[in-house]
């Protein structure tokens, strides 16, 4: 029983020929053909302009073309459809030249038999469908690389892929490299230690762990220092990830490498808003609460002693008064660099909110040497300070307290020196208290 309908489209000048051939077509089984016949190449031209055919069987010698004239012509007019050529015996060369150009298949006149035509014909048309499915897969992976090439092109990170299979070498990186970070990409590539190079040295021995046991976790993620080919050090995310192929087995690591440097500087922006005052940039009170607590830490391990020193600004308010807040604001400044100048690296001298400071003194060998540090403060401070071609002067009322002489705990010891720093400013100001005086200890 037929089911399967194909219209075909017969090219053939011999009437002889061309009944031979629907004859055998009418008897093919499986398939039922609706064949056009026409004689001359222009009769073909016109009905491929008006019909769409499943195959075409064309002889190249016609009334008015002949050899590979007729099948181009054909080839350009039918649109993909498939072409089987007909050739006699002795015209073999223009039957492979067909091949060559397009054709599917060529038979050759008188000896034509009802099985080799079927199968001609059925090879012809799925050879023909399985070469536009390949021509659409080429098509649809052209369009997918233009798409990855412009993903490539317009993301702001560094793609690459490594080998999987040889220590990393890197075969592909895309050229924001040379945008983001100097360097050329087959740098890299010719010189595979060019990378490695370029971490920087107390980042490397972090990272290079991860990066060589890729193969086992499948993936990392890190955060390190590239140097850009300038010189100048930079932050970068590097993600990589173990890439496999449908069948399961790794084929590649894919990674990007991101310019994070803006970021990480933000980052550093926020701590440090987060634990500096912004007018002084001191230590604030909450980062001089962990100071204090550090400092006790220590203090208790190494069997050693600190002192904290409490200090209120005397005559302050009159220049915010006379002068405006912005004049105030100098004055804070302009103490606030006095004081962090006569101290060492190894104290802290913080703001704790308005005119108020604290000082943490560590490792004392002589008690009396927060005494000696607290006049000296006050003969710096209260120095002259020049306001827009005026001058004025502050003084300081200091309190000292000691850990663990005074108190062992945080708010003791902040109590304390506060208590004393008043006691100082009810004697007059500019001048210092202990909270116990050293000669009684």
């Amino acid at each position: 029983m037929k089911h399967r309908v194909l219209n075909l489209l017969l090219v053939e000048d011999s009437l002889i020929d061309a009944r031979i051939i629907l004859s055998m077509l009418s008897s093919i089984e499986y398939t039922n053909f609706e064949a056009d016949h026409v004689e001359t190449l222009a009769d073909a031209k016109k009905y491929l302009q008006n019909k769409k055919f499943d195959l075409i069987i064309l002889d190249l010698m016609l009334p008015d073309s002949d050899a590979l004239d007729t099948f181009n012509t054909i080839k350009a007019e039918s649109s993909g459809t498939p072409i089987i050529i007909l050739t006699s015996i002795d015209d073999n060369d223009n039957a492979l030249k067909s091949l060559a150009n397009g054709a599917q298949d060529y038979l050759i006149k008188g000896c034509l038999r009802k099985n080799l035509l079927s199968h001609s014909i059925l090879y012809a048309i799925e050879r023909n469908q399985l070469m536009l499915k390949l021509k659409n897969k080429l098509k649809e992976l052209d369009l997918l690389k233009t798409r990855l090439e412009y993903i490539i092109q317009s993301n702001p990170a560094v793609i690459y892929t490594k080998n999987i299979d040889k220590m990393h070498d890197f075969v592909f990186i895309s050229e924001n490299m040379k945008k983001i970070f100097g360097y050329d990409p087959e740098q890299f590539i010719k010189d595979q230690s060019l990378w490695q190079k370029n971490i920087h040295p107390e980042d490397l021995y972090r990272i290079k762990p991860q990066m060589e046991s890729l193969s086992l976790k499948r993936c990392y993620i890190c955060e390190y220092r590239f140097q850009h080919k300038n010189g100048e050090w930079r932050w970068v995310h590097d993600e990589a990830r173990v890439a496999r192929d449908e069948e399961g087995k790794d084929t590649e690591i894919v990674g990007y490498l991101a310019d994070i440097t803006e970021r990480k500087q933000l980052d550093e922006n926020i701590k440090h808003y987060a634990m500096y005052d912004q007018l002084t940039d001191l230590p604030n009170r909450r980062l001089f609460m962990d100071r204090i607590e550090q400092a006790i830490a220590r203090a208790r391990r190494e069997q050693k002693s600190f002192a904290l020193l409490y200090i209120d600004l005397d005559k302050f308010k009159p220049i915010n008064d006379t002068f405006g807040h912005a004049a105030g604001d100098s004055v804070l400044q302009e103490v606030a660099s006095r004081m962090k100048s006569m101290l060492r690296s190894t104290d802290t001298v913080a703001r704790i909110g308005g005119d108020e400071f604290a000082i943490i003194l560590q490792d004392l060998e002589d008690i009396e040497y927060a005494g000696i540090v607290a006049q000296k403060l006050i003969y710096s401070i209260i120095k002259p300070i020049s306001l827009n071609n005026k001058t004025c002067s502050v003084g300081a009322s200091i309190g000292i307290s000691y850990y663990p002489i005074i108190a062992t705990d945080i708010d003791t010891l902040l109590l304390t020196a506060d208590n004393s720093m008043y006691k100082a400013k009810l004697k007059g100001g500019n001048r210092f208290e202990y909270s116990v005086a050293p000669s009684s200890k």
